[in-house]
């Protein structure tokens, strides 16, 4: 058929093997249009008020319904960029495609019963039902509303590729369980609530708006991942079990961590620009099976940071602030930059300390920090320095050994 089809009454195609198009559009205004068997190409608009059903079939034109639409066993797939109006509840989709170069608006709720396999663009400006199954090796799905939107978890071991935040700034996108992410894009003046749940990101994480943590867990398990955004971004629990790399916009830039800090892989915040990672909660541990380094690390003040196991280390290439409590149980703080600093509001107390070779720690006034540990107790490498200037006061337990003091 080159023209629009236009279909008032009923009709039904079938045919395993057949196939036929419709050069511009489907418009089904009352009646039953049936596609049972065979494949269907229909360019131009497809708009129903009747009864409609599509076996497998290629579609080029929005899709508007507002009759009641029934999906077989087959597949719809967009060949072109449209918006999809209806098709929710009772009237899903049983599986949906969205190719590479593809843009698909789904401007209200959009269904899907079976498998939604989207390589192109999927932007949802309202909420997304998943069904049995969920394939995303190279799209996107853009959460655009104008009020909240909840985040579905892609059933099976489906995993999104990229997830856009670019909702309203009266509205958030909330995740409702457990998902993996590669690519993760809060958008300038979106927010991300993150709820109860751990969001796995093996890519980038990039924030230019607000991810509201709660009492969220974000892992990174990317061969790198890199936080790229704002100056500030807010998380709860962190943890590394890849490579993770901070591109701070500023220099200045800070990670705040509500929670624990876990490092089970590389973390790299000093390049381009040193990061500062601030403890924010009121029981936060450093945790994992390698040694964190950190540019500057600050306890807020009202915060504890915790480092209990026996034999950890926690490093400090500039300046550890400690405005809060800093329980350091029988760990040790290596100092490793050219300009190590304390700043403490009150007195400062460390199981042991290091200060590593060619690198400088400096104690000046106001300073009081005392090493407990009675065996090893300070201890500063060969052609490390440790500089007490003013009245800084160091108590050791047991004596140190010192490779250069001033």
């Amino acid at each position: 058929v080159g023209g629009l089809l236009t279909s008032a009454g009923t009709v039904s195609i079938g045919g395993a093997g057949t196939r036929r198009e419709f050069g511009r559009g489907l418009a089904v205004t009352a009646g039953t249009f049936t596609q049972s068997a065979g494949f269907l190409v229909v360019s131009g608009p497809i708009t129903n008020a009747g009864a409609l059903s599509f076996f497998a079939a290629r579609l080029s034109g929005p899709l508007t319904n507002t009759g009641t639409y029934a999906g077989v066993a087959g597949t719809v797939t967009l060949s072109a960029s449209a918006t999809i109006t209806g098709f929710t509840g009772g009237n899903s989709f049983t599986h949906l495609t969205v190719p590479a170069g593809v843009v698909a608006t789904a401007p209200s709720d959009l269904g899907i019963t079976g498998t939604l396999d989207v390589d192109g663009t999927l932007v949802v400006l309202a909420q997304l039902a998943l069904g049995t199954g969920f394939d995303s090796t190279a799209g996107t799905i853009r959460f655009a509303g104008a009020a909240n939107q909840d985040i579905p978890v892609p059933p099976g071991a489906g995993t999104y590729h990229d997830v856009v935040i670019a909702n309203a700034i009266s509205a958030d996108a909330t995740l409702t369980g457990a998902i993996v992410v590669h690519d993760v894009t809060i958008e300038a003046g979106a927010e991300l609530s993150g709820a109860i749940h751990m969001m796995q990101v093996t890519g980038d994480f990039t924030c230019d708006g607000l991810f509201d943590l709660d009492d969220s867990h974000v892992v990174f398990t990317g061969m790198p991942s890199t936080i790229r955004g704002k100056e500030v971004l807010r998380l709860n629990d962190l943890s590394i079990g890849g490579t993770l790399r901070i591109d701070a916009p500023e220099a200045g830039s800070t990670i705040e961590v509500g929670g624990n800090f876990e490092n089970n892989g590389t973390f790299d915040a000093s390049s381009p620009r040193p990061t500062t990672v601030i403890f924010t909660g009121p029981t936060c541990q450093v945790q994992g099976a390698t040694t964190t380094t950190f540019p500057h690390l600050t306890i807020l003040r009202g915060s504890v940071l915790e480092n209990l196991a026996f034999g950890d280390a926690i490093g400090v290439r500039g300046t550890f602030t400690i405005d809060g409590t800093f329980t350091s149980g029988n760990d040790e703080v290596r100092f490793g930059g050219t300009d190590g600093r304390i700043s403490s509001l009150v007195p400062a107390s460390f199981f042991r300390l290091r200060v590593d070779s060619n690198a400088r720690l400096v104690l000046d006034a106001g300073d009081d920090l005392t090493v407990t540990d009675g065996a090893t107790g300070a201890f500063v490498q060969s052609g490390g320095t440790l500089e007490l200037a003013g009245a800084a006061v160091l108590r050791l337990g047991n004596g140190g050994t010192v490779g250069r003091l001033f």
